[in-house]
């Protein structure tokens, strides 16, 4: 295959990788698959007409000047600047090549009601969601999805921020009250994610074995993140645990064959979906599961959030194991994304 693929990153100098460290494994499982991978930095200032600035890894935060390939000849991007690539600043838009993940799919997973209507609801394991417009609206959707609270959230926001849990008999009041709600945040019943799991959920390898006990337990929150590796080949998934402890993540590993089979093939089927409804060739995402609920109903697995734009692919600090599972996966990815999509091999 013998073609480029760019880490395009936005600071003058690489840091310590952010959601994706690691780049040195990386790199060499790209080569194994006749890639020829490098770093572009600078965000659209290395992108120079028909050319593209690159340098080489030399270590995990250290590259060298390589000079320039030409962008026609590019197989891929992976986006790492965490924002949309400006296409407008540049002269060539028209020769980027695929992208991990695209402006559109990185917009479509910033809009949670968005993510809702055109991805998770038609495909039914979702958590009924509302953006509504008038409190009028908000007490409607309340009666239709009866809660003991509800939880109210940027419909654009990330990291938790903004949220606000609410007991039914506060919410039509509470909409009054902020009418900067209106058309801006989106409205949930609030599930209780915080029982065990189903039985039967097994460590990734006896180390992982005591954190899986010590967060599986009732009265923490915690849910299942399955990644999604999308190509136009085939969709790759694989599982990891997390716990929210003390405004922390606590990153537990589970064995892939204990987890429930409809958790992986609805993981699938959100990153078909979305890279349907956003027009990518490519998407990196990951789906957060619950299991519980918010109301008398004996608890279920849930789909909780989609982020589609840069999740955080677990580390060589958390899990040598996984984060190397977790990078094979991801040149896999890469390379049958170069292969399907046919860039020329550049020169």
């Amino acid at each position: 295959m013998n073609q480029t693929v760019c880490f395009s990153y936005r600071a003058e100098a690489l840091g310590d990788g952010g959601n994706l460290s690691g780049r040195l494994p990386l790199f060499n499982m790209l080569r194994e698959h006749e890639l020829q991978p490098v770093v572009s930095l600078g965000a659209e200032a290395a992108y120079q007409g028909e050319a593209l600035r690159v340098h080489e890894l030399q270590a995990e935060q250290t590259v060298g000047v390589a000079g320039t390939v030409a962008l026609a000849g590019v197989g891929l991007i992976v986006n790492r600047l965490n924002r949309s690539i400006n296409k407008a600043t540049l002269t060539r838009p028209d020769l980027l090549p695929p992208l991990i993940n695209e402006n559109e799919t990185r917009s479509l997973a910033f809009r949670k009601q968005r993510m809702h209507d055109e991805v998770l609801a038609p495909l039914g394991f979702h958590i009924p969601t509302s953006l509504p417009a008038t409190t009028e609206a908000a007490r409607d959707f309340a009666d239709q999805h009866p809660a003991a609270q509800y939880v109210v959230k940027p419909n654009c926001g990330t990291n938790g921020k903004g949220v606000e849990r609410l007991a039914a008999a506060q919410l039509a009041q509470a909409y009054d009250d902020h009418p900067e709600w209106r058309s801006s945040m989106v409205l949930q019943p609030a599930c209780d994610f915080s029982g065990a799991f189903p039985a039967g959920l097994q460590p990734y390898d006896q180390s992982s074995a005591e954190a899986l006990a010590g967060w599986n337990r009732p009265g923490v929150a915690k849910e299942l993140r399955v990644y999604g590796f999308h190509s136009p080949e085939q969709t790759a998934v694989f599982p990891v645990g997390r716990a929210l402890h003390e405004g922390s993540d606590q990153w537990f590993f589970v064995d892939p064959q204990s987890v429930p089979t409809e958790l992986l093939g609805w993981t699938a089927q959100v990153m078909q979906q979305a890279a349907h409804v956003s027009g990518a060739a490519a998407m990196l995402g990951t789906v957060d599961y619950g299991y519980g609920s918010y109301d008398d109903r004996p608890p279920q697995w849930r789909a909780i959030e989609v982020n589609g734009k840069a999740p955080y692919v677990i580390g060589y600090d958390k899990h040598v194991g996984v984060a190397t599972e977790l990078r094979q996966r991801l040149a896999g990815q890469i390379a049958e994304t170069v292969q399907a999509t046919g860039a020329e091999p550049t020169h």
